[in-house]
């Protein structure tokens, strides 16, 4: 059915009509009524371009423009700009973060001098907020909202505890938002701006991501675009989201297209399709294979078939979403929905695209929580 609609579907997308629906559309709508989803985006990939993309809700305001939260989506955007200040040997991937840090430093622990950028970025950093277990979350609409500094320190009016090393740095794989917190800090003080204005001016434009942002909080223009997110037990979270402070760990708004865009200019620079060479150089680091980790630098690399994959899914309250893409191949997929119940949405949306487009092989169980390097790549 869906190879029939390709052509229907990138029809739809080229004339802009969000609001009409395919045949494809509707089964989607049986999907999510099964999940119990009240809005999904999705973007269709194929020969490195978008020909399927819609975003579908019951509020008639919602369109293809509107934005999710990307949540951990945010961490690939994050190692792309850490990459490139590597590049211009402003940032150093194997020099401690201790020595490149101006505004804080990691402190009460034997290996505070030993984590690196590229710790962080490949989830070896042995980085968290508390002891194993304990997640970093959001603040509501109406909380008082901390600083970067303060969430590192875990000062009020952080919820937080401060950050630890509770392992070896470059031993064991351990997801580790607060390793992309640091990563922040470290790039505002090489910078000398905020991220997000860094990010948002920087990035963004550059990578076709014009509807995306990195704000915190939400401007009015970015506020109307907002998709509200849902509780697990389907309730709206209060204020409609809650305000991600960490936002190169978990606070881009994007939509699908945007992210899909993404996922095109990162694979042209795989297969030499465009970019010039010092940016061929990022992806190719962006996807190498690290010891103990199945992570790339901010991406999880898989080749199970032999066919290489890179992708990345994220989780906040009220919003799961992931992007999935072969850039020998030039297929891929990116689904966010506003769910924090969204995963098992998500993953047969995944699965259903990839059996009707007879995509390669990809690992079905991921899950980034509990990810060990399984695969090798072929060489």
């Amino acid at each position: 059915m869906l190879k029939k609609l390709m052509t229907m579907f990138s029809s739809l997308f080229r004339q802009q009509k969000s609001r009409q629906l395919t045949e494809f559309d509707n089964d989607v709508i049986i999907l999510m009524n099964k999940h119990r989803i009240n809005t999904v985006g999705y973007a269709i990939i194929d020969n490195f371009n978008i020909v399927a993309a819609n975003t579908i809700g019951g509020n008639a305001s919602i369109n293809i423009n509107s934005i999710f939260q990307a949540c951990s989506l945010s961490k690939s955007l994050t190692a792309y700009a850490a990459l490139n200040l590597a590049a211009q040997n402003k940032l150093f991937l194997d020099l401690p973060i201790n020595q490149q840090l101006k505004s804080w430093k990691l402190s009460h622990s034997e290996y505070a001098d030993i984590v690196t950028v590229r710790h962080c970025l490949n989830m070896t950093s042995g980085l968290s907020f508390g002891d194993p277990g304990t997640f970093f979350s959001g603040y509501g609409q109406y909380a008082a909202l901390p600083t970067l500094l303060q969430i590192l320190k875990g000062e009020k009016p952080a919820t937080n505890p401060p950050i630890k090393i509770i392992y070896e740095p470059g031993t064991k794989y351990f997801y580790s938002g607060a390793g992309f917190m640091i990563l922040q800090q470290l790039i505002e003080d090489i910078v000398g701006m905020n991220f997000a204005l860094y990010m948002n001016d920087k990035f963004l434009p550059k990578l076709g991501m014009l509807r995306s942002t990195f704000e915190c909080p939400l401007s009015e223009t970015y506020r109307k675009l907002a998709i509200n997110g849902y509780k697990s037990d389907k309730q709206q979270i209060e204020g409609g989201w809650d305000h991600v402070v960490g936002s190169a760990s978990g606070g881009l708004w994007s939509t699908p297209s945007d992210l899909a865009n993404f996922c095109i200019y990162l694979s042209r620079l795989y297969v030499d399709k465009a970019g010039a060479t010092v940016e061929k150089k990022l992806i190719k680091e962006m996807l190498a294979e690290y010891q103990n980790t199945d992570f790339g630098l901010g991406l999880v690399v898989d080749a199970v078939s032999g066919a290489l994959n890179f992708r990345k899914n994220g989780h906040n309250a009220g919003y799961h979403c992931e992007m999935l893409m072969f850039p020998e191949y030039g297929k891929g997929v990116v689904v966010m929905t506003n769910s924090a119940s969204g995963i098992e949405f998500v993953n047969e949306f995944i699965a259903t695209i990839s059996d009707e487009l007879n995509w390669p092989a990809y690992r079905k169980d991921f899950n980034e929580l509990v990810s060990s390097p399984v695969v090798k790549r072929l060489k």
